[in-house]
């Protein structure tokens, strides 16, 4: 397979200029300090500067044979530039020899996509079928023994898309060792309770006048929502329950062509669609 070879690292992604540049200009700045007090004269700081410069660059003709060019341009550039030459390529970020000859360009600008990138592209061109998604994981395992990443991403997924199955997963979460992922359940939990609460109490408001049979029915649906969510009592529920109840009578038989209402939101977010996250009945995430 032609692609294999470009999994490979490129033998020279790894800057040479640091290992050349850093011990020098470490040298450098402590030839300044000791010639500063007088402990060596000038033409001895230059020839000591001169030796570690020759040093450096055998060094990296050792370590780097193939960037033997690059190597003799940044001593020479050291050479001329004394004592501070070093320090003066290194905050340059290695001066005109960051335009590498045309041997030693950056294999990622003309190396073949990677197999991954290949895959992509054949999926969004149609010209290959999109692999079947993983199976739905369940957040409370997750939040036990699953990734710092994927615990986060599943608590956002709670935050965004509750159902009342992820209660249990919540209050898992809710007792997490991890300091951030136990704050950022706690303010989910405290936000839902005070949603549902406000919601329980509008609902179980008596309405001014009757409501037309298709609100009867949302409103009946947020009925059985607020009562299954698991953040009112029993007492409460059981009350939502008999609203429920009395809203469906009041909106009588569903007429064959009236479209059912989509079930609201019930974390009181508006849904993306775009998000590539999706619902599951068991509370996992793909």
């Amino acid at each position: 397979m032609t692609a294999a070879p470009a999994l490979a690292p490129p033998a020279a992604a790894a800057p040479p200029a640091v290992g050349l540049l850093a011990p020098v200009a470490l040298v450098d700045v402590a030839l300044a300090l000791v010639w500063g007090m007088g402990l060596v004269t000038s033409t001895g700081t230059i020839l000591i500067h001169a030796a570690v410069v020759a040093a450096a660059a055998a060094a990296g003709l050792v370590f780097r044979p193939g960037l033997g060019a690059e190597i003799a341009l940044r001593a020479a550039l050291l050479l001329l530039l004394g004592p501070l030459g070093g320090l003066v390529l290194l905050i340059a970020g290695a001066g005109p020899a960051r335009i590498a000859p045309e041997g030693l360009q950056d294999e990622s600008l003309t190396a073949p996509p990677r197999r991954a990138e290949a895959l992509a592209d054949a999926i969004r061109q149609g010209r290959r079928r999109q692999p079947l998604p993983e199976p739905p994981r369940p957040f409370a395992p997750l939040f036990r023994e699953g990734p710092l990443d994927r615990q986060f991403r599943a608590i956002s997924v709670i935050s965004r898309h509750y159902r009342p199955d992820m209660l249990p997963a919540l209050r898992v979460a809710l007792a997490s060792p991890v300091p951030g992922l136990r704050v950022q359940a706690a303010a989910i939990f405290a936000r839902l309770r005070g949603h549902y609460g406000e919601m329980a109490k509008e609902l179980l408001a008596a309405p001014a006048a009757p409501p037309a049979s298709a609100e009867a029915r949302r409103l009946a649906g947020r009925c059985a929502e607020a009562a299954a969510s698991g953040f009112v009592d029993e007492a409460v529920a059981a009350r939502l329950r008999a609203r429920q109840a009395e809203l469906l009578d009041l909106a009588g038989p569903e007429a064959p062509g009236e479209a059912a209402d989509p079930p609201p939101e019930a974390s009181g977010t508006a849904r993306d669609p775009g998000r590539p996250l999706k619902r599951h009945s068991c509370g996992g995430i793909a």
